[in-house]
Parts: C-alpha cells; structure tokens; sequence
C-alpha cells in the first residue's frame, strides 16, 4: 500500500473512521529519557484538527493518560494510558499503585546496572537502559531482574526499544485497547501508527476486526520507522513511514482532505 492509497481508505467513511496513535517515537522522536519527549513540530495541530474531521482519534501509549495528554496538548482526542489501564476520559482509573516493596526491591537491583533508569508509573514500573554505555549487556540484566521479580509479584514484563518494564498480570494489551475502543466506537475503518515491539499486538487486533470479525471493512496499519524499530514491525505494516514528521505529514494530508 503507498501513501495515496492509505490515504484514500481514510476518507472512506469518515464520521466512522478511527486513527489510533503510539505517542513515543510516533508522534515524538525517541528521547534519551522520557522527560525529554516531545511532540515534532505541527503534532498538536494536526492531531487536533483531524480529530475534529473523523469520528476517532486516540493516543494509547505505555505513560500515564495525564502525562501523555500534558505532552501532546490536543483537544478532542481520546487518551489511553499504561497501553488501557488508564482512560484519560474516566475519573476512576483502574491503575492502582505497584505492589508494596517492589518499587524499592527493584531500584536496589537496578542500581547495579550502569545507566539504568527506574520510571515509576503506578501499577507500572519501566527500566530504561538507552544510556547504558552496554546497553545489550544491561537489557540481558534488566531482563534477569525484571523476569524474576515478575514471577514473585504475579506481573508481567512488557518489551520495548531499549525499555523493559513491569505491569499487573491482568493489564489490557495494547491489541485489547485497540480493540474496545473501535468497538465502542462502532468503528468501519481504522489506522494505527505505532513504532514499537507493544504496537504489533495493536496491528494483530486491526487484522482481526477486519480477517476474523468483519467488524472492520478497511484497516491501515502505520509503522514508523526509527533506527531502533524493530524489523518485526516494520514487516507487519501496510505503509511505512520515516519517523514522526513524515507521520504528521500523512495525518495532515488526510485532515486537509476533509476540508
């Protein structure tokens, strides 16, 4: 699929058409910690105003809903933390607080991998290694020490590019966001863009729609390319994009469709 034609699937049926979105390394260029990310230039903008043309967009990224949506700044825009946990829509989050002692447990076991960084996220805890000056040597550590606390803590450990990170067992998937949201938003044509390792379980959950359920009529799904997204990723996409600005190019070719 080129770029025109995945264009043209989006202007299909817009009032029921969703444009599902990853924040890191999507919509921002990777940072070196996560404090750094931002939004590429014309981001905010472009995700609003397409927002005001389709019946759906949403942002679902592993970060809190609130600083997610602190961070991009757009208006009309459905926001998913912790990959679902969190609603940015809902007063009652259902992310709670990791379990007790784990927090401290694992920043004692991280302080012996050089470079490793501990980001606290509620019921999440994610290990960044990406300024580990062995960062092969420490993602086979983190793994180690992440695997093993997961076991003792009924958690699971969430893959990423250069991050590990910790979730409650019974967390939602990214795929499993994807697909309540398109649902609830009865939903006939669907992208999403994604960049990452957690993205390809959203992919698999727009195969479905469209393959298993036929809930879908027309999917489109966005990789956007870095020189850390995984060839995984790239191999499962309709359309590739190089980087966040050339995905911001494409979403504002289809809002100025819609004019």
């Amino acid at each position: 699929m080129d770029t025109s034609e995945a264009v043209g699937v989006l202007l299909l049926d817009p009032p029921r058409t969703a444009v599902i979105l990853d924040f890191d390394g999507t919509l921002s260029e990777i940072a070196p910690t996560p404090e750094a990310a931002v939004p590429v230039p014309g981001a905010r903008e472009t995700v609003e105003l397409l927002a005001s043309r389709i019946g759906l967009v949403a942002v679902v990224s592993g970060r809190r809903a609130s600083d997610v949506r602190s961070r991009l700044g757009a208006d009309g825009v459905r926001y998913m933390g912790l990959y679902g946990l969190e609603d940015g829509e809902s007063s009652a989050s259902r992310a709670s607080v990791a379990p007790p002692g784990l927090l401290a447990e694992l920043q004692t076991s991280i302080a012996t991998v050089e470079g490793a960084i501990v980001e606290p996220k509620g019921s999440n805890v994610a290990v960044h290694f990406r300024l580990s000056p062995h960062p092969d040597e420490a993602e086979r550590r983190v793994s180690e020490i992440l695997s093993e606390l997961a076991m003792r803590h009924g958690m699971r450990v969430v893959p990423g590019k250069r991050i590990l990170e910790l979730a409650p067992a019974n967390a939602p998937t990214k795929g499993e966001s994807v697909r309540g949201l398109l649902e609830e938003a009865g939903s006939h044509v669907a992208a999403y863009a994604g960049d990452d390792f957690a993205d390809l379980e959203a992919f698999a959950a727009l195969a479905e729609l469209e393959e298993d359920d036929g809930i879908l009529e027309h999917a489109v799904r966005l990789a956007v390319r870095s020189g850390e997204t995984p060839r995984t990723v790239l191999s499962a996409a309709d359309l590739v994009l190089r980087g966040p600005r050339q995905l911001v190019n494409f979403l504002a070719s289809v809002a100025e469709a819609l004019d």
